[in-house]
């Protein structure tokens, strides 16, 4: 029974020592492997964005829409003289218009000039004054034609009902306010998007208006060729 039992004995130990062997073999291969894996992916680490990269980022945005207006409706009518003006009974006629349209406002950030974010404790980013940026007729009916003799051009009409209803609704969004509302919009959303990257409480100043609040192109249509409006009336230039 002692020999069985020393045998035993000597079993385990040759064991022990086979499982420490293959320990202390495979521990620097480990070790290789665990270094190559963290040079072919580091541990995540905490990045600063500089200034300038937020700001060529926020110019490759462009613009900005922050504002949407409910759709206005409003009611136009455009009348037109043309022909001798011994003959107006005769040659000016007129229609009414239905306008629907729809208006926005935001900023555009192609204006955002370099070094318009500064960072220490807090940061400050100086954006642009919003603007009204797109402006968009999504129903015009018109009604009511008056009875002339004779043809008459009754796209043209349409055409500067448009070219009416446009400014129309500019003044009313303008009215209601809507320029104040994208600056509330700038604020909450720029603040939110510059501090979640800098990790800093963030002021975001409005710069002056430009003299021109209006910077779309839908929203500066140009009236048809040659004609112009005087006393509420539509006519062409003769000259």
């Amino acid at each position: 029974m002692e020999i069985k039992h020393l045998l035993q004995v000597v079993k385990y130990a040759l064991v022990l020592a086979i499982v420490v062997l293959i320990i202390n073999f495979l521990t620097p291969i480990s070790n290789s492997i665990t270094g190559l894996l963290n040079r072919l992916a580091p541990p995540a680490t905490a990045e600063i964005v500089s200034s300038q990269a937020i700001i060529s980022s926020l110019r490759g945005i462009g613009r900005l829409v922050t504002v949407t207006s409910d759709p206005h409706f409003r009611k136009v009518h455009i009348g037109v003289k043309q022909g001798i003006w011994i003959f107006d009974g005769l040659t000016s006629y007129g229609a009414n218009h239905e306008a629907e349209g729809i208006i926005e406002a935001g900023i555009d950030f192609t204006r955002i000039r370099s070094g318009s974010l500064q960072c220490e404790d807090t940061c400050t980013l100086i954006v642009p004054h919003p603007t009204i940026t797109n402006c968009t007729i999504v129903r015009l009916r018109q009604t009511n034609p008056s009875k002339t003799v004779g043809g008459r051009d009754w796209e043209l009409l349409e055409e500067l009902g448009r070219y009416e209803a446009i400014g129309l609704f500019i003044d009313d969004v303008k009215e209601l306010g809507i320029l104040d509302k994208a600056k509330d919009e700038t604020k909450l959303i720029l603040g939110e998007f510059v501090s979640g990257l800098k990790g800093k409480p963030v002021e975001i100043i409005i710069d002056e208006p430009p003299e021109q609040l209006v910077s779309g192109d839908t929203c500066r249509p140009e009236s048809p060729y040659g004609w112009s409006k005087t006393d509420g009336e539509w006519s062409r230039d003769e000259n």
